[in-house]
């Protein structure tokens, strides 16, 4: 037969360990509570750095665009270069003679 003394001692044992998983819990729900808050802040700060790595990649793609553009702006550029160049390797000699030959008429005249 169990004694009262001994069913007071299991209830005050029961009753310490209610206790401890009460204070266990209310350390928990603090915990979890400040785990939310950073949750919270770093899904901010992820929305917030996918936002600028979208512009980031908006302003490189504009810029590769701009890139290309110059590109083909060169292109025709030193295609209009070497077309001069040729014109005028083409047409030098003839340019030399002339000269010559009003050189020559004037030292004759």
């Amino acid at each position: 037969m169990i004694t009262l003394e001994e069913v007071a001692a299991r209830l005050d044992a029961v009753e310490a360990r209610v206790a401890a998983l009460g204070t266990n819990a209310e350390g928990q729900d603090r915990l979890n509570s400040r785990l939310f808050e950073m949750l919270t802040e770093v899904r901010d700060d992820v929305a917030t750095l996918r936002r600028h790595a979208v512009a980031t990649g908006r302003k490189i793609e504009e810029l590769a665009a701009t890139q290309d553009a110059m590109r083909g702006e060169m292109k025709v550029g030193f295609a209009r270069v070497d077309a001069d160049i040729a014109g005028l390797r083409r047409d030098l000699p003839s340019m030399i003679a002339e000269t010559m030959r009003e050189v020559l008429r004037e030292q004759r005249g």
